[in-house]
């Protein structure tokens, strides 16, 4: 299972941060940390500020910094929509 990706996209209102296909994704939710692989269940949920951790299909791990959002993972594709996100590693910001 460790070869099942699904499809990822992290947005805000000014374009895309980042979007490819994803091995997992783990979230600063709302009621505490949770993480998103293939076949997970749908799923809408509020983000407070913090790390969006992503691994890419090629198992790469990129970190996010995100303001508040949301995120939806419905049909093997995740959605987060939020204020402001930043590139961990190159600081380049998107809001």
């Amino acid at each position: 299972m460790a070869n099942d990706t699904f499809f990822a996209k992290i947005m805000t209102p000014v374009g895309k941060a980042f979007e490819g296909d994803v091995q997992s994704v783990s979230l600063p939710g709302e009621k505490g940390r949770f993480q998103v692989l293939f076949g997970h269940a749908p799923i809408l949920s509020t983000l407070v500020h913090g790390d969006v951790h992503v691994v890419d299909a090629k198992g790469s791990r990129t970190t996010y910094n995100v303001q508040a959002g949301f995120v939806e993972m419905v049909n093997n594709t995740l959605t987060l929509l939020a204020e402001n996100v930043t590139n961990a590693s190159t600081s380049e910001t998107l809001s």
